[in-house]
């Protein structure tokens, strides 16, 4: 565990709702999202990043639902991956405190081999291009060596159901390169 996974404050603005990285460290495989769920306190509640109700808690967001569901629906388990948040609480407008959590989502990248980004904000941040410019197409970044599958926000699903298909479907395929 890292000394920081464990964080109950923010180190900057002392806000005590944060949502740390979660799952296994040891996995070649990251994902990221922009925030904790605006409309719950679900991920905060347990620190648990896109947490849901078919792992077993007594409730969950809307975007971790739909991610453990889609990634079940291609054979993966969630909790094999490790996951967080660009922003590890409701953002505030800090930078400070943009800046402390994007350097973690870097630490975190270290020595994964894929790295899918979810939404607007986070992949903006690491690709410094438009989430639909890129969405479903593997890119790099200068901030993590890993490559980046980006994808638009899951909770967007049923605007572009066929889009976060695609994209979940090239990210099974990356799977199945790392882990045969």
């Amino acid at each position: 565990m890292t000394t920081w996974e464990n964080e109950t404050i923010c180190p900057v603005c002392k806000s005590t709702e944060v949502c740390t990285a979660y799952g296994p460290m040891d996995s070649p495989v990251l994902i990221v999202g922009d925030c904790p769920d605006p409309k719950s306190n679900m991920d905060i509640t347990y620190n648990i990043p896109f947490i849901n109700k078919s792992s077993g808690y007594r409730s969950g967001t809307a975007t971790g639902t739909i991610l453990f569901q889609l990634l079940k629906s291609l054979n993966w388990d969630y909790n094999h991956f490790r996951r967080m948040y660009l922003w590890g609480h409701k953002p505030n407008g800090d930078e400070k405190c943009y800046n402390h959590w994007k350097s973690q989502v870097i630490k975190e990248a270290i020595g994964k081999k894929i790295v899918l980004m979810i939404g607007t904000d986070a992949v903006k941040e690491f690709t410094g291009k438009s989430v639909m410019d890129v969405c479903g197409v593997k890119t790099q970044s200068e901030f993590i060596s890993a490559p980046i599958l980006p994808c638009i926000s899951l909770s967007a699903v049923f605007l572009s159901a066929g889009e976060v298909k695609l994209v979940m479907e090239k990210f099974s395929k990356e799977l199945e390169k790392i882990y045969e």
